[in-house]
């Protein structure tokens, strides 16, 4: 109190003045420190709503941070497992594909094979074939042929056998005749057994003809039947 009235020199201490003055100074003070505390109240609620819109600003980006973030993770893993997959697709259509193409061709490798296998055995079966017919002709036509062979000398035997059978026939019934008889078959006088012949029973040999013999039976049968007789 003393010290503001002191400030002012013309007014003596102790007025009216000096207490108008010092309330007026009190007054001035409060008044400052309302405004100080408003201040500051102001500050502190500028300070919060800054802290909060700057909290919230930092949140909200890192939240679209976070989410972009989580997008991109997202998207990443997607493409990584899509690309993981379509390789892993393409690994076993490829694997597949290889595989049917050597199965195929294993196949048709066998298909040809058997087809050539076939084919061999039956040109095998139709070369043995012929073989067998070409050696079965061959034996029909040799056992045709020594047959052939055998019937005609069979039919040569019996030829034989009956010209030697009528030569003796004809020598059982006729006789040797000599060789003036054969010469004269003509002449019934002549032939041998009559009586009536040159030099029958004094010991000449007859000579055998059988041609001339034949000849002479074929002639002159009934001369050959009296002179037997």
């Amino acid at each position: 109190m003393g010290r503001l009235c002191d400030l002012h020199p013309q007014r003596p201490p102790g007025s009216v003045f000096c207490a108008s003055f010092q309330t007026q100074c009190l007054c001035a003070l409060a008044w400052a420190r309302v405004c100080a505390s408003v201040c500051t109240c102001l500050c502190v609620s500028v300070s919060v709503h800054v802290c909060v819109h700057v909290t919230v600003c930092v949140l909200m980006s890192v939240y679209m941070l976070l989410c972009v973030y989580v997008r991109v993770y997202v998207y990443v893993t997607v493409y990584v497992h899509v690309c993981v997959y379509v390789a892993v697709c393409v690994r076993v259509y490829v694997y597949v594909t290889v595989c049917v193409s050597v199965l195929l061709c294993v196949f048709m490798c066998l298909c040809v094979c058997y087809c050539v296998y076939v084919r061999v055995c039956v040109y095998v079966s139709m070369c043995m074939l012929l073989c067998v017919c070409l050696c079965y002709c061959v034996c029909v036509c040799v056992c045709v042929y020594v047959s052939m062979c055998m019937l005609l000398c069979v039919c040569l035997c019996v030829t034989v056998c009956m010209c030697v059978c009528l030569l003796l026939c004809v020598y059982v019934f006729v006789g040797f005749p000599s060789k003036e008889s054969t010469c004269n078959a003509g002449d019934p006088g002549l032939i041998p057994g009559s009586g009536r012949s040159p030099g029958e029973g004094m010991g000449y040999p007859l000579q055998f003809s059988w041609a001339s013999l034949v000849a002479q039976t074929v002639k002159n049968p009934p001369a050959m039947r009296e002179t037997r007789v």
